[in-house]
């Protein structure tokens, strides 16, 4: 870097200073303040597996599609057990219960023992009759209201367990794209079952309402615990490095000018805010700090030089701009790449980070500044005691990189050469429940509603026939028939149910349930028959009135990505088979979304890891104008995202909507002390100083500040840990891991590097530095940070 100036100690008196940058900083950052208020009240949380993918993915039109005619699988359900299940009250209860939610706007369908279709043999053919019915004329008995309860194979499993222990309601509304919609139903739900004195027979809730209304608790609760804590231990950090009233301040303004905006874009672009986006404010807390660590570092080494008010910012600032600008952009384009993910809540904070983090640059580098220069006429410096410990740690790590640097990068080779398998065992999977900690009360109900009744996870199969009535031609039927047994044969599949099963009960009454009758009509005109009497309304919760779409629901026992794929791997195979002409099958349903998940994670993982490597490595070569300066900055840096890898692969981490972006996070963030290193040792040697004495001066100054950010940013995710919200819990580790590791290849084996491609280069590099500039400009640095 070249000096143009040659500042001196003091200053104009504070009167003389122009007022001017000091207003117009203090609006700008009010503005950031105040302006994102209104926006982040109308923030959109939604974290149902539909937003993860694009738009335009087949597993999105396919459900689009399939919701046009049938109900949608964003459900709630619950298990209701007792005593006196079956009594005269209770039932009368579900049943007015049932009622008033269905007179509620945004409930499409409500599924109650006492409202469910049974068909019911008579001496003519058949009737249809609710399952349970309650009236005053009523005189079944609980215990033979259990037997028709159990004697109803559409209902026992679904509505009724199968040893008649517990019974179900099952409430679909309309279609909510926002947790808060969700969270304000359910809580609806719970007045009304409590309106009918039915709160106290509930034992478990379960369903995917349930577990997005659940995630939304967990990340909003730890939102609100985590950000006020992640500020204040750098807050702390900041006062007890620096002892600066002030330097608090001024780290809380800009934490608020750059977080706030940040995440009220998810409101103007109108983009859900979910799961993923809950990492935001915590990462974006601790960057601010580590921004400002480099700011307050320059005005105390200018401090200490004697330097102060405008001459000390400005001397401050000339140090620490420029490599505070690259190290904004490698983490940008670290944050950037996210957005090549075609999962889109990470594409989504991948671009915004990167905006937040260009955002911290403007604030902390030149919006500050200002009220720094007009407030601030005391000394920065502190005592050495306090950095002792640290430049012990310092010295003894690059003082090894640059005696033994072969033999140091050799050791660092083999070590991570031998452990690099281990990252093979990483396991790519997405399961929501286990992102609760064992023993949450979303695992616990979801466990126990499943042991009475079918599983809460689904997947539809789309039928569509290219004729009216395609769907119940006899053929059709025993096909559709033969697909559902092979569908309930499989480990991941508690029940298959579909229109079929209408049709077989309307046969089997029609026939006095007698055995010896075939499962299925055989005739089409006996079918038309049958349809033509049917007088109730469930079996178009599975075909059209047009008998020309329909659709098989599969309640799943499974509940990770990887399971649920190799399900719809075996069942597309399956759906090939098909014979009957005319008739087409397709998978559909938040199941299938759910698992196309897995496949984006990969390709995506992989992209957007090659991309901030990509747009880093060119901001380097633009920077330093060098392939391999760029390629000495970069090295260190692949490690530690080696080491994260090794990590998850040896304590069983999953690759997950989480962890994805880790990796890319890791590179942006921890090229920036590499950055801030490099930037001080090839500026020295440029201007004459042999590369052993720049690297020590160097790692005198920056080693400091980097490894002070290190530590600051690490005690911020290590935090996050502390969370029972495994995704956020599994993010604060690997983060601190990589940065970490970047923080100790960054004092050892950078110094290895760089002893081994610059030694006897000094001459070399001054030189033609001298000749890509004019030499009226070009004036020797004094040594300095």
């Amino acid at each position: 870097m070249i000096e143009t100036t040659n500042p001196t100690a003091g200053g104009p008196p504070p009167g003389a200073r122009s007022r001017a940058p000091v207003l117009t900083s203090t609006v700008l950052l009010l503005t950031l303040v105040f302006a994102p208020l209104f926006p982040l009240l109308n923030l959109t949380i939604n974290n149902v597996p539909k937003v993860y993918l694009p738009p335009d993915a087949a597993a999105v039109e396919i459900d689009t599609l399939i919701r046009e005619f049938f109900p949608n699988d964003q459900g709630i359900a619950f298990l209701f057990e007792g005593p006196d299940l079956y009594s005269e009250q209770l039932l009368l209860g579900l049943d007015e219960a049932s009622a008033a939610l269905l007179s509620l706007p945004n409930i499409q369908k409500v599924y109650s023992p006492t409202r469910q279709d049974h068909i019911q043999a008579t001496s003519e053919g058949f009737r249809i009759e609710p399952l349970l019915k309650v009236s005053a004329r009523s005189v079944l008995s609980p215990s033979e209201r259990r037997d028709r309860a159990l004697s109803d194979p559409l209902a026992r499993g679904t509505l009724v367990a199968e040893d008649g222990s517990a019974l179900a309601l099952v409430v679909i509304p309309e279609t909510l794209d926002d947790s808060f919609s969700r969270l304000a139903l359910q809580t609806t739900i719970y007045e009304v079952l409590a309106d009918h004195s039915l709160s106290e027979y509930i034992t478990a809730e379960a369903g995917l309402i349930t577990t997005d209304v659940e995630q939304t608790r967990e990340f909003l609760v730890q939102m609100s615990l985590f950000i006020p804590i992640t500020v204040a231990v750098g807050l702390i950090m900041v006062w007890l490095l620096f002892r600066r009233l002030l330097a608090v301040s001024l780290g809380l303004v800009c934490i608020v000018a750059t977080v706030a905006p940040t995440i009220a874009l998810y409101s103007i672009l109108d983009l859900p805010f979910n799961l993923i986006s809950s990492i935001l404010p915590p990462l974006l807390c601790a960057l601010s700090i580590a921004a400002l660590i480099h700011l307050y570092t320059g005005l105390k080494l200018a401090s200490r030089r004697g330097l102060s008010g405008s001459q000390r910012v400005r001397s401050a600032l000339q140090h620490i701009r420029r490599p505070g600008l690259y190290s904004a952009l490698t983490t940008m384009a670290g944050f950037g790449a996210l957005g090549l993910s075609e999962i889109q809540p990470i594409s989504h904070l991948g671009l915004i980070c990167a905006f937040g983090v260009g955002l911290n640059y403007v604030v902390a580098f030149h919006l500050l500044p200002p009220l720094i220069e007009h407030f601030d006429h005391t000394s920065w410096d502190t005592k050495r005691s306090r950095w002792s410990l640290a430049d012990k740690l310092i010295r003894g790590l690059f003082h090894t990189g640059t005696r033994r640097p072969g033999t140091t990068l050799l050791i660092a080779a083999l070590a991570l050469g031998a452990s690099a398998p281990l990252a093979g065992r990483i396991i790519v999977e997405t399961n929501l429940l286990e992102f609760f900690a064992p023993g949450h009360k979303t695992r616990v109900a979801t466990e126990r509603f499943e042991s009475k009744l079918a599983g809460t996870g689904s997947i539809d199969i789309l039928l569509q026939s290219n004729q009216t009535e395609g769907l119940i031609a006899p053929d059709a039927l025993a096909q559709i028939d033969e697909l559902m047994a092979w569908a309930e044969s499989q480990e991941e599949v508690d029940r298959a149910t579909s229109f079929v099963d209408h049709v077989e009960q309307m046969h089997k009454a029609f026939n006095s349930d007698r055995e010896s009758f075939p499962r299925l009509p055989e005739s089409a005109d006996l079918i038309s028959q049958y349809l033509f009497v049917y007088d109730g309304t469930d079996i178009y919760d599975f075909v059209d009135p047009d008998f020309q779409v329909g659709r098989i629901h599969l309640n799943l026992n499974a509940h990770g990505a990887r399971a649920i794929a190799s399900l719809l791997n075996r069942l597309d195979s399956r759906l090939e088979t098909m014979s009957v002409a005319g008739i087409e099958g397709k998978v559909a349903g938040l199941g299938r979304m759910f698992s196309d998940q897995v496949y984006l994670l990969i390709s995506g993982q992989l992209r957007s890891i090659l991309g901030a490597i990509g747009i880093i490595f060119v901001l380097m070569w633009i920077e330093w104008r060098s392939l391999r300066d760029s390629l000495v900055c970069l090295l260190p840096n692949l490690a530690p995202v080696l080491l994260i890898f090794i990590l998850m692969g040896v304590l069983n981490l999953w690759l997950d909507v989480a962890t994805a972006m880790i990796a890319s996070v890791a590179v942006g963030i921890a090229i920036d002390d590499t950055v801030h290193i490099f930037h001080g040792f090839i500026h020295r040697v440029r201007a004459g100083v042999s590369p052993v004495l720049a690297i020590g001066r160097t790692y005198h100054y920056a080693g400091r500040a980097v490894t002070t950010t290190t530590v600051i940013l690490c005690a911020q995710f290590l935090i996050l840990t502390i969370s029972d919200f495994v995704p956020i819990r599994h993010f604060g580790l690997l983060a601190s891991t990589g940065l970490l590791a970047a923080l100790f290849f960054d004092l050892l084996l950078l110094p290895a590097i760089l002893m081994l491609v610059y030694r006897g280069m000094t001459s070399t590099l001054r030189d033609r530095d001298e000749a890509e500039r004019p030499a009226a400009t070009v004036q020797p640095i004094k040594d300095s940070p």
